[in-house]
């Protein structure tokens, strides 16, 4: 008889499958990442790997039946995680001229998320008052789709258009709202994640100015959007300089947000302590914001912070990186992550580039990749039992399955997610 598979819910402690066995062919384990498992800093070992297990991983069950609906015994299960739940993120490419095949290949193997850097923002787009060129962000889409990749609108209200400030104020706020709006309504089920505000609560960029009422277009929006999620960005750091404000406050501010974005990029040479991110990041649990790391990235130099010392060189690089993914990974607090500055073309500070001027990996690409796609990676391998069941525990996300059995061969996919597989 013909066989078919669904994953459910199983609530199982013990997996009776082989996970993240190498496949023929691949790389050895990086020896970056592998240095970070092996860490000696206490708060590594008994908060941060323990909670990568505890918050990103769930119990699931696939059960194969015949058409009659008689489990299959001893049906070869085989599958792999083929997309995380959580988004880790790097800028995708903007201009025409970027798009070059090798690196959107490079960039599309490491992320799953990405925030634009300036392609998206409001001088960019409406350069003439009243034509908007949505060209630029159309093909930014296209390419997101096309490889599985959710993007992140940087940002609704600015940077300014030049012929902003020929106008009287009230009718700046006027211009501004309105765009925003008309950007939410265009890009609704596309684009999963809009900053509404960037640089504007802490920093107080002239650019990005904001000068309609924030806490009513923020609540406007939310309410007329329900589906879509909402956030503001600024430049909140992943040390006690600066860290991220009182979710109870932005939640006044804002009523309907769904998350705040740090950059994350200062001070602009800091190596921070596990330690130190977490506190940051923990008035967040339970208190419905989201954190996401949104322009994460470092300068050359002597490293800043208590935590390392020394210069920045390639490999110091891969091992913060390393550390900074693996650490907000391991909250859960925090979504997203995305890199800023990844290479050729989407890139303005080199010395964050994770890809040569020709494309080819950087230690800290390599370490990223192996990282997410071995490190934090689940596969499948097993035989079900007298139940038809093939239980297991693995990283949350999208799976590919495929089932062999004497009746044949199929495949299915499925989610799992924080409580457990769905069907």
């Amino acid at each position: 008889m013909k066989s078919r598979a669904r994953a459910l819910a199983a609530g199982v402690a013990v997996a009776v499958v082989s996970l993240v066995r190498a496949a023929a062919g691949e790389q050895p384990p990086n020896p970056t990442v592998e240095s970070f498992f092996a860490s000696s800093d206490p708060f590594v070992r008994e908060t941060v790997l323990p909670n990568i297990e505890r918050h990103r991983k769930a119990d699931a069950a696939v059960i194969v039946v015949d058409e009659a609906g008689r489990p299959l015994v001893g049906a070869r299960i085989t599958g792999r995680l083929v997309r995380h739940r959580f988004l880790f993120g790097a800028c995708p490419p903007e201009r025409k001229e970027d798009l070059t095949p090798r690196f959107i290949e490079k960039w599309a193997a490491l992320v799953n998320f990405g925030v634009a850097q300036n392609a998206l923002k409001w001088s960019s787009v409406e350069q003439e008052r009243g034509r908007p060129d949505f060209s630029r962000i159309d093909r930014m889409l296209d390419l997101c789709d096309q490889h599985g990749v959710a993007l992140e609108y940087h940002f609704l209200t600015g940077y300014h258009p030049e012929w902003l400030a020929e106008l009287p104020e009230e009718e700046r706020a006027a211009c501004q709202a309105a765009f925003a709006r008309a950007v939410v309504e265009r890009y609704r089920g596309r684009i999963p994640f809009f900053q509404v505000f960037n640089e504007d609560w802490l920093t107080h960029v002239k650019r990005a100015k904001v000068f309609c009422d924030q806490t009513e277009l923020f609540r406007t929006l939310a309410e007329a959007h329900p589906d879509v999620k909402f956030g503001v960005s600024d430049c909140w750091t992943l040390d006690g300089t600066g860290g991220f404000p009182d979710p109870a406050e932005a939640k006044r501010r804002y009523p309907g947000i769904a998350y705040v974005a740090g950059h994350a990029h200062r001070p602009r040479r800091l190596w921070p302590s596990p330690a130190e991110m977490y506190a940051n990041f923990d008035p967040y649990v339970g208190s419905g914001v989201m954190l996401h790391l949104s322009e994460y990235g470092i300068d050359s130099g002597e490293i800043e912070g208590t935590y390392r010392s020394g210069s920045w060189d390639e490999a110091r690089k891969a091992e913060c990186f390393v550390q900074v993914f693996a650490v907000a990974f391991s909250h859960p607090a925090v979504e997203a992550i995305n890199h800023w500055d990844m290479g050729p073309g989407v890139r303005s500070r080199t010395y964050n580039a994770l890809l040569e001027d020709d494309c080819s990996p950087k230690p800290a690409y390599d370490a990223l990749h192996d990282l997410i796609h071995r490190r934090f990676a689940t596969r499948i391998d097993g035989a079900t039992d007298a139940e038809g069941r093939v239980a297991f525990r693995g990283f949350q996300g999208r799976y590919e399955l495929t089932v062999e059995a004497a009746a044949g061969r199929e495949t299915a996919t499925f989610d799992l997610t924080p409580d457990g597989g769905t069907t």
